[in-house]
């Protein structure tokens, strides 16, 4: 007997998660099975398709006095330094307003005030922040007035479980011994050839920050035996210095004299005319009077015009440090001081405080937007003058800096460049090569490290990331954005280069506008994105999610002034950044003009709960200028999930669905709208699941919804679903008959 087959038997087509995020790129029907052709504020987390937490405001205690009475110009956030105290971390957040600096440190919980700093600080300030040890240095804009106040550099730092702050003086700014192993010299005229010449040796370059300099000399030659007379060989204390002291009127030459017996004795001279003899009112017991004349440090006998000598038996080495002024450079200051990035590179260890480098870059010089500097090993206030240079000529601008694997990356506008660190010490050097031509990061908020590989985005609407530092893997930089490019695409130029990122529970968080994309870097494809030939292949294996987020607050100002604008709009997000694996974003308005002043009013918000809260600020006038108010009220999150058209592979056989089975997590009984669209027609229904939202991990957690004949003649479907409340999406199941 012949087998009878049947053709219309029964088959059955399973996703069993949804993990594979949203496809923008490739249309309905060439997705994989597990994307979606459109989800908004979803994400799949602990092996579930689920809705994004919501969005609320971080209510400190004493919000109102502390927080509303501050008027704000503009706010920067410091994610990487951190504070503990009783067991809690903070992060620091640095707000300018109103010619001062105030230092905040944060937490979910609560803040802490650091310190505020006031002056004649311009509300655009540009400043530096970074950490060394258990302090912060304070960087600000360095306009470089006058040789007396050519900085702005501040020490915040905790004493005795309070929080102060000093003003950086030239006291403080770190002065470098340019010459070692000099010798005496009174045979004219000293220059800096004539110095190395009787021996003398470089050690350090001069501190572009300084305005002084160190020389070590020896005060006597090397040891010598008596003669046969019994004569025994001195040398006369004449020592050559590199400025002629002529040109420093009103600053000192200082002299540390430590003699053979170990006796340490401080000569100084303050330079009262710019010629003939300087010499010191209150010498040391030692003997000796110092005196500067032009480019010579001498010492006399006391009371006497007869030079001081040292016999060569009293030989100690490098026992007189003479330290004396120079002028600073105006640019090369500023070449520093102008800066806004900084990061900690190099050393052993490469940490803070174990020899490694800051270096500085994204000055705001027009015309030194290139330079990139670099403080000596473990001094952030010692730069030398021979240790910065400019990141592929003095076109564009560096926007970033960060490290990858044993690199510093230096971004610019359309260009990438590495530094890398080789040798130790005083032996140290730094190479750098160019990485790529074209790709650079003109989004500098962007960039994040990732799974050791940075990845950042650009205005042209693309996300890159670095697989590589080695400058010969033509595989270096990779495209990982294709999934959600139509999307990015429709942001402005101006608001892409605004955009911030976070590295948020295993995701690459980017922020713009009020849009969140997430990219799961722990992902198959993001991992092995190297190995692919194409790149448009992996592009389906790594999961981008989008978040949207209310897109304005409105505040209202009641007031009988006519001045005062009756309405006003806060665009969402200024800042973003991830703190103990919470995500947290500043929220900034535009700026409010009351009639006496301008204002902005930051709010820290996080990603928590099951609804957004948003704030709603009432602005009031004031006798100080003007009272906010705070009221809050709260919003559900729309959650959208549209699945590929699945024709199961036959795109050109028609098919009567007979079941679709959607396995879908308690929501509270918040209803789902279903939409079943196939090629002639559609099928709703509202499903409402049990009333009780029990954990994950229960298996009564989990809800089977079955959908019976709901399509009779069509070539495939695709499913839509729709909530106001929790979507929680496991496992999709259709049963199908081809005709």
């Amino acid at each position: 007997m012949v087998p009878k087959i049947n053709r219309n038997k029964e088959k059955s087509f399973n996703v069993n998660n949804f993990s594979s995020g949203v496809n923008l790129r490739d249309g309905i029907l060439n997705c994989l099975d597990t994307q979606f052709t459109e989800a908004k504020n979803v994400w799949y987390k602990n092996g579930i398709l689920k809705t994004r937490p919501g969005f609320k405001p971080i209510d400190f205690e004493n919000f109102e006095d502390d927080i509303i009475f501050d008027v704000f110009a503009s706010v920067k956030n410091y994610p990487n330094i951190t504070y503990v105290q009783d067991g809690e971390t903070y992060f620091l957040s640095v707000i300018v307003c109103r010619n001062r600096l105030n230092f905040r440190f944060y937490s979910d919980k609560k803040y802490i005030p650091v310190c505020e700093i006031e002056g004649h600080l311009d509300s655009n300030l540009a400043f530096n922040v970074f950490q060394h040890g258990p302090d912060i240095y304070c960087f600000c804009e360095g306009y470089y007035q006058n040789e007396e106040t050519p900085y702005y550099i501040f020490k915040i730092y905790n004493q005795n479980g309070g929080w102060n702050y000093t003003r950086i003086t030239d006291d403080d700014i770190y002065i470098p011994t340019v010459l070692i192993n000099g010798i005496s010299d009174n045979s004219g005229t000293a220059t800096l050839e004539k110095l190395i010449a009787r021996g003398a040796e470089y050690y350090e370059d001069y501190n572009i920050l300084s305005n002084k300099y160190k020389m070590l000399f020896s005060t006597a030659e090397k040891h010598e035996l008596p003669d046969k007379d019994g004569n025994v060989t001195s040398d006369y204390m004449s020592y050559g210095l590199i400025y002629s002291s002529a040109n420093f009127v009103g600053q000192t030459v200082t002299a540390k004299i430590t003699d053979y017996y170990g006796y340490t004795y401080i000569h100084k001279v303050t330079i009262k005319s710019n010629s003939g003899y300087q010499y010191e009112e209150n010498p040391p017991n030692d003997g000796k009077v110092m005196a500067v004349n032009g480019s010579y440090v001498m010492f006399f006998k006391s009371g006497s015009d007869v030079l001081a000598s040292v016999p060569r038996t009293e030989y100690v080495h490098n026992n007189l440090e003479i330290t004396a002024p120079r002028k600073r450079n105006a640019e090369e200051c500023r070449e520093v001081l102008n800066c806004t990035l900084a990061e900690w590179y190099g050393g052993e260890s490469d940490k803070v405080n174990s020899g490694a480098y800051l270096f500085f870059g994204g000055n705001i010089d027009q015309n030194k937007t290139t330079v990139l500097c670099r403080s000596g090993a473990d001094n952030p206030l010692y730069f030398p003058v021979n240790s910065k240079t400019y990141i592929g000529g003095k076109n564009g601008s560096i926007t970033a800096l960060a490290k990858q694997s044993n690199y510093l990356i230096v971004f610019k506008e359309n260009e990438i460049h590495s530094v890398e660190y080789k040798g130790s010490g005083q032996n140290a050097s730094f190479s750098i090569k160019r990485l790529h031509s074209y790709i650079g990061c003109d989004c500098p908020n962007t960039v994040k490290l990732c799974r050791n590989r940075l990845v950042w985005l650009t205005s042209g609407g693309k996300v890159y990331t670095m697989y590589s530092s080695n400058k010969y893997n033509e595989r270096l930089i990779f495209n990982v954005s294709q999934m959600v490019e139509k999307k990015l695409s429709s942001h402005s130029q101006s608001a892409l280069k605004k955009a911030y990122a976070a590295d948020f529970q295993g995701n690459y968080v980017l922020q713009v506008e009020n849009i969140f994309y997430l990219m799961q870097y722990d992902s198959y494809g993001y991992v092995n994105a190297s190995r692919y030939i194409k790149s448009e292949d992996v592009q389906l294996y790594i999961p981008w999610w989008i978040w949207e987020t209310p897109k304005f607050i409105t505040h209202s100002c009641k007031s009988d002034n006519q001045d005062h604008k009756n309405e006003f709009v806060m665009p969402n997000i200024n800042d973003v950044f991830c703190y103990k694996e919470k995500l947290y974003f500043w929220e900034v308005p535009e700026t409010f003009t009351d009639g006496q002043g301008t204002y902005r009013l930051p709010e820290l918000f996080c990603f928590e709960g099951s609804d957004d809260t948003v704030p709603y600020l009432i602005a009031q006038p004031h006798m100080f200028g003007v009272y906010f108010s705070r009221e809050k009220y709260t919003t559900q999150i729309e959650s959208v999930v549209k699945t590929k058209f699945y024709n199961f592979k036959t795109p050109l056989n028609n098919k009567k669905i007979k079941s679709i089975n959607l396995c879908l997590g308690n929501n509270n009984a918040v209803p789902i709208e279903l939409n079943i669209i196939a090629d002639n027609s559609n099928y709703s229904e509202i499903i409402i699941l049990n009333q009780d939202e029990l954990n994950s991990n229960s298996p009564k957690y989990y809800q089977n919804i079955k959908i019976i004949n709901p399509v009779n003649y069509t070539s495939g479907v695709m499913l839509t679903l729709n909530s106001l409340g929790k979507i929680n999406f496991s496992a999709l199941n259709i049963i199908y008959k081809e005709l």
